[in-house]
């Protein structure tokens, strides 16, 4: 840990690791810090915050005023998962089916597995007693009926003084009673974590695709829409340099012609081909058609549409599977402003989809 006590800062071109510091933008079209507001958001302005050094560093160049207080200073190793990267990518290409998807699935949750909490979720058979004790005291992940007796709970670990005070218990007494029954000090844990890991690729990650991002505008050019590993942009703004089957290169996904798109997983796309791609998160993608996106981007109305559902008995031992209605709401994108013309869509209708 390092801090500094004058008007300076520390010196950012010196530092590697996590800080905070006071940031003051130059008022670019979008933002490179991203600091967390009930959502993630990339403000214009003056504003305190913790970011990475590689983030601060890449901000700096861009002209933000950068002050860094105090942080944390890591020691830099390079391609630490190399190996292990260029295995099961060269697997994941010459793979079909199950190989295949067990190859990618292991690729990507690598970062998301050193992200984990620490403290692993208990899952246990609990009479009515002990299932009114732990809901007082913890927080519940879920609870399921077997039998009149029993129940399944899944719950946290750590003693919260939130819910303890909640049910009126006194959190320092139940503290002391676990600890003399050794219920807290034989908590499991998970001790292969390590949140700088999945931090510090995310920044990166940001930094690849910021630097992608001004090279599209700088030629006056248009990004539609952006996220970790995507893009949605003018035709004419992509370089053939970033098409490739290489890893870290972007693919062509479609060419489009028309879209609507409601939500993060919720869109229609009209490909230059006349073929259609229909996504819907938590639905059954064919249970709507065009004229229900049309309804939902236009007249802001809410739809209606199926999905797969599973009913889980433990008292019986068996799951079922049925089919229900559910409703896709118009408004369901809240994690960004979204910005129209003076017509209400997008200037340029022929986007083309690009996915890292």
């Amino acid at each position: 840990f390092i801090e500094s006590f004058d008007n300076q800062g520390l010196e950012l071109k010196n530092l590697f690791g996590f800080f905070y510091a006071k940031v003051k933008t130059k008022g670019h079209y979008f933002g490179f810090l991203p600091i967390r507001d009930k959502t993630l958001i990339f403000p214009n302005g003056e504003f305190k915050g913790i970011w990475s050094s590689e983030e601060l560093k890449f901000a700096s160049k861009q002209g933000y005023e950068i002050t860094v207080i105090k942080g944390y200073q890591f020691n830099k190793v390079k391609n630490v998962f190399k190996e292990y990267i260029n295995d099961l990518y060269d697997l994941k290409k010459k793979s079909e089916g199950s190989l295949k998807y067990i190859s990618k699935s292991l690729l990507n949750n690598l970062l998301g597995r050193f992200g984990i909490n620490i403290f692993k979720p208990i899952t246990e058979i609990v009479d009515q007693n002990k299932k009114d004790y732990i809901s007082a005291t913890r927080e519940i992940i879920s609870t399921d009926f077997i039998d009149n007796s029993n129940f399944i709970i899944t719950y946290k670990p750590i003693i919260s003084k939130k819910i303890c005070d909640q049910h009126n218990l006194d959190y320092q007494k139940i503290l002391e009673k676990e600890y003399k029954n050794n219920l807290e000090r034989n908590i499991h844990i998970f001790e292969n974590t390590s949140i700088a890991i999945p931090a510090m690729v995310n920044a990166y990650a940001r930094i690849f695709m910021n630097e992608i991002k001004l090279k599209i505008l700088s030629k006056g050019y248009k990004v539609y829409y952006t996220d970790t590993d995507s893009l949605i942009i003018d035709k004419k703004a992509v370089n053939k340099n970033w098409i490739s089957k290489e890893m870290g290169k972007f693919k062509l996904q479609y060419e489009v012609t028309e879209a609507y798109m409601i939500s993060n997983k919720t869109y229609y796309l009209l490909l230059n081909n006349g073929k259609t791609i229909i996504k819907t998160k938590g639905a059954i993608n064919n249970s709507i058609k065009l004229k229900d996106f049309l309804n939902m981007y236009w007249n802001n109305e809410n739809i209606s549409a199926s999905k797969k559902n599973t009913i889980i008995n433990y008292e019986k031992g068996s799951v079922e599977l049925e089919t229900k209605k559910i409703t896709l709401y118009a408004d369901a994108y809240k994690k960004r402003i979204k910005i129209y013309n003076k017509e209400g869509i997008w200037i340029n209708t022929k986007p083309l989809v690009i996915k890292d």
